[in-house]
């Protein structure tokens, strides 16, 4: 079973690069699940332009080659768990765009949100618009989730935690994606 690990956040100096490190550092792959960083920023998909609705086109339709490889990507993959900050109440825009831009790969695949914050909010409303998102890609939003407040003070810039909390919610988010991918694949 394959789940893609989606840092959401591209921009400059993110703390999404603590997130990342931390997520290395902790999902290991087993004999029943291998879990695949996938780092937005390397992606490099222009915002959606396709003269069709995303939901009738297939991939091959796409006007750009990176699209057409980010579909097969998503498509490949039998769950999702997408990092996410907060910005100005929401996830950033590259996320939205590349969810926008595999729209067939998503469907009916579990996925579980790690969202992320300077404050105490701890992304929460980002991951509350992010689980909308989802079922409109009809996306299965599971409710294990991680919300890390005051990011730079839980995660170190090596990935280590000052709590355990976000490791406890880690295993629990990871559990409960791996059971449902795994009896989803079997229908």
């Amino acid at each position: 079973m394959k789940i893609l690990v989606i840092i959401g956040s591209t921009r400059a100096n993110r703390n999404g690069e603590r997130v990342k490190t931390w997520l290395e550092q902790q999902l290991n792959n087993d004999e029943t699940t291998s879990y695949e960083m996938v780092d937005l920023r390397d992606i490099n998909l222009p915002f959606y332009d396709e003269v069709k609705s995303v939901a009738g086109l297939d991939y091959e339709e796409y006007s750009h080659p990176e699209a057409v490889a980010w579909g097969k990507r998503v498509e490949s993959a039998d769950g999702f768990i997408f990092a996410t900050p907060e910005y100005n109440h929401g996830p950033p825009a590259t996320l939205k765009n590349a969810i926008d831009y595999a729209w067939q790969g998503w469907n009916y695949k579990p996925m579980s949100i790690i969202s992320y914050s300077t404050g105490q909010i701890a992304g929460a409303r980002a991951a509350e618009q992010l689980r909308l998102m989802a079922l409109g890609v009809k996306l299965l939003p599971l409710p294990a989730a991680v919300h890390i407040a005051h990011i730079t003070d839980t995660i170190n810039e090596d990935g280590t935690l000052n709590s355990n909390k976000p490791g406890q919610a880690l295993n629990k988010l990871t559990e409960e994606l791996s059971k449902i991918a795994a009896k989803l694949k079997e229908t």
